[in-house]
């Protein structure tokens, strides 16, 4: 923006400074040549000349050169402005689509632990759909089967929107679900295929039994061999680690404390039982309350 209006102020100086310059040095100049041949013409024999139509073409004239200049710079604004709108349109376009990211991340890990989709943002644990108003998004919305729409406000087209609809099939999270199903299916049994695994496989998938690289493995009910190499790449696991968790849990002890909040009571549902206990001790031998809560208790917070 800073640099749009230093380009426009730039182009409206230059623009008055060619108005003065063709003033100055042309039409002055223009004028007392016009005066000169008139008092010339005047001495002659029998010469009339027209002094009052004489200065009203000058006139004329000077003044079709300035709505020319005048038009160059309105041209050059406009362009400018039109220029300027796009650039901000597609940084407000970022901006909804970052916002979203929110009710993907959510989405996704709510239908791995149900198998289903929520009923409403609610029950997804997300904010209320004027809650997400900003930048270009009026509202964010969340339809069946996980449909996100985020409707843009009135700076675009009426009825606007991005919509996200999420499929379930193309999931393949720890192989459990999903084409790749069916692609190993018909392709573990080849020595010359490779599977690749780059992301944790927790106990009792069959991911976590193929990186076992067990002798025989179950797809849809059928025992299929499992002749296919093994491959694991561990460094695409966007998952914080134990001191980053643990790091971002003091920042927010820390802050809580700063506003006269009491300390978190942690509960830690997610990972497998060795993982969980190990980061719980380490997280009450810094004074932490922790939690390991069984499957199915219900908390009231």
């Amino acid at each position: 923006m800073k640099q749009f209006v230093i380009t426009l102020i730039a182009v409206l100086v230059g623009g008055f400074l060619a108005l003065l310059g063709y003033d100055r040095f042309v039409v002055q100049p223009r004028e007392v040549v016009a005066a000169e041949t008139v008092t010339k013409a005047q001495t002659l024999p029998g010469a009339q000349v027209d002094l009052d139509r004489a200065r009203a073409d000058a006139q004329q004239v000077a003044a079709e050169v300035e709505a020319s200049v005048q038009r160059s710079v309105d041209g050059a604004r406009e362009a400018m402005d039109a220029q300027a709108t796009e650039r901000d349109r597609r940084a407000l376009v970022a901006d909804a689509a970052s916002r979203a990211t929110m009710f993907r991340v959510s989405l996704t890990e709510y239908y791995q632990s149900n198998g289903r989709w929520p009923r409403d943002a609610d029950e997804a644990g997300l904010p209320a759909p004027s809650e997400m108003r900003g930048g270009g998004v009026r509202e964010i919305t969340l339809g069946a089967q996980g449909m996100v729409t985020v409707t843009m406000d009135e700076r675009f087209a009426a009825g606007s929107a991005m919509v996200l609809r999420p499929s379930a099939d193309a999931a393949s999270g720890m192989v459990e679900s999903g084409r790749i199903l069916h692609h190993l299916r018909y392709g573990a049994s080849d020595a010359r295929n490779t599977i690749l695994i780059v992301g944790f496989m927790a106990e009792h998938t069959l991911g976590r039994r193929i990186l076992e690289q067990r002798r025989v493995i179950k797809i849809f009910g059928d025992d299929v061999e499992l002749a296919a190499q093994v491959e694991v790449l561990n460094g695409y696991s966007a998952h914080a680690d134990r001191s980053e968790l643990h790091t971002w849990l003091k920042s927010v002890r820390d802050g809580g404390a700063a506003e006269g909040r009491s300390d978190p009571h942690v509960y830690l549902v997610h990972g497998e039982q060795p993982a969980q206990t190990a980061f719980a001790d380490q997280l009450r031998a810094d004074h932490f309350t922790v939690d390991i809560p069984a499957p199915g208790t219900i908390v009231n917070l």
